[in-house]
């Protein structure tokens, strides 16, 4: 009987169209980026620059004043108003970051701050434990905290995603898109013609390489609040690294963090060294959230507090517990960690005993 063989399969090959797409996305992506690049230049010359880091700051500091700067916690914990008429001869102010977290604290130390008529007399800022923890780097919150990004090697190891390579890495590998680009991150103030030139001729050249839906992108782009860059990024890194919404998404689609770190090993100490090092004086609240006010804390944030607090009294940095104040109660909480009216009466009085104690208001 004759035996018939297989014969050995031939090797799999992307069918002819899949290898034709390929070769076309890569082309136009990259002259996408020229185009892009080519675009920043014109922005360059349109576009001057802030003249310090201290111009980006959602609220200028006044100089020799109270300068908050915080998340919801501050906003919903501290009534500005009532300092400024406990404290009538003091400047205070608030700058208000939603859904922005200690590396954000750490880049303002950095970066704002240095010419002598920006310098606040104090600087108010602080954190919840269990967000300090985590090496966020940020919420889904558009404004503008790109603004301060840098390359500090504390910031970009700290803010380290932990999922099989850093996402500020990304970030910071297309840098000359993103961060550092003039077209996006002063494109609030580059003449409307330019963005919507490099915008409109953007999504026609992704269009073309077929890299995404293209009712979608023009609605993304021409009519919403992306650059061109971004979108570029974002097929780049299959959706990972969306800039202009300043996110990095993980499956869950809020942050991406590595593994939760000590107090030593994140971005606290750190911020608090940046004051002391550009001659700041500064107060740092740790804030009381809801499971530590109704007895349930976590183990690991009452860790946290202990070594901050040590760390605080070994280094000369004031700070304000809240988190073992008891005079913060279940019925201060209006919503998650964040305080009500009746909460907020209570906390900002505690913050105005304990500014007073640091001299503000004597004059």
């Amino acid at each position: 009987m004759k035996t018939v063989t297989d014969a050995p399969a031939a090797p799999a090959t992307p069918p002819p169209a899949a290898r034709v797409w390929r070769s076309k996305t890569a082309a136009i992506l990259a002259v996408a980026l020229v185009l892009v690049a080519g675009l920043e230049l014109v922005a360059r010359a349109a576009v001057e620059p802030p003249e310090s880091f201290t111009d980006r700051l959602v609220v200028p500091p006044v100089r020799d004043g109270v300068y908050l700067v915080g998340n919801s916690m501050f906003k919903t914990g501290v009534d500005v108003d009532e300092l400024r008429q406990r404290f009538p001869g003091e400047p205070v102010d608030f700058a208000y970051y939603d859904g922005h977290y200690t590396s954000l604290w750490y880049l303002i130390a950095k970066t704002a701050f240095a010419e002598p008529d920006t310098r606040p007399g104090l600087v108010v800022w602080g954190f919840r434990p269990a967000f300090a923890r985590d090496p966020l780097f940020r919420q889904n919150r558009p404004n503008a905290t790109d603004l301060f990004a840098f390359d500090d090697p504390d910031y970009l190891r700290l803010g380290d995603a932990g999922t099989g390579g850093s996402a500020l890495a990304s970030i910071d590998a297309y840098g000359a898109l993103a961060d550092s680009s003039v077209l996006f991150a002063e494109r609030n103030d580059v003449r409307d013609w330019i963005a919507d030139t490099a915008n409109r001729a953007g999504v026609s050249v992704l269009e073309a390489a077929g890299a995404a839906s293209g009712a979608d992108l023009r609605e993304r782009v021409v009519e919403g609040d992306r650059s061109v860059a971004d979108e570029i990024v974002l097929q780049l890194t299959g959706g990972a690294v969306q800039l202009t919404e300043e996110q990095v998404v993980d499956d869950v689609g809020d942050f991406v963090s590595g593994p939760q770190r000590r107090f030593a090993d994140g971005f606290i100490p750190r911020t608090a060294r940046a004051f002391q090092e550009r001659g700041l004086d500064q107060l740092v609240v740790i804030w009381r959230p809801a499971n530590a006010i109704d007895g349930a804390p976590a183990p690991e944030d009452v860790q946290f507090v202990a070594d901050a607090i040590a760390w605080f009294e070994a280094n000369d940095v004031p700070y304000l517990n809240l988190y073992d104040d008891p005079r913060l109660l279940p019925e201060h909480l209006a919503s998650g960690d964040h305080y009500n009216a009746q909460g907020r009466e209570v906390a900002t009085a505690i913050l105005g005993d304990r500014l007073a104690e640091l001299g503000v208001g004597s004059g």
